[in-house]
């Protein structure tokens, strides 16, 4: 997942969860970068369209979205389908 938001997405999502595994498991802790003439709100109306796409994630005031793939639960498919939820919302908001 972090490949796959590094690659498409750097420009509008920072990761800030270490990049060390021992450090971060498999949470990520995604970082909606925001430009002065954005909505301060736009990182929350991202999470609500990607739960309402069926995404279960955790948010974090102001503009953190915090997920959770987990190797024994989600493919290479779910991570893949993820992100592209996620770069879709982006794009709406």
């Amino acid at each position: 997942m972090r490949y796959l938001i590094e690659k498409n997405l750097a420009d509008v999502i920072e990761i800030i969860t270490p990049s060390d595994p021992a450090e971060s498991g498999s949470q990520l802790s995604l970082m909606v970068k925001l430009n002065p003439s954005d909505d301060p709100e736009r990182g929350r109306h991202i999470f609500i369209e990607i739960e309402n796409e069926g995404v279960t994630g955790d948010w974090r005031y102001p503009n953190v979205i915090r997920v959770a793939p987990v190797a024994q639960y989600n493919s290479f498919e779910d991570v893949y389908r993820f992100v592209d939820i996620l770069k879709t919302a982006i794009e709406n908001n």
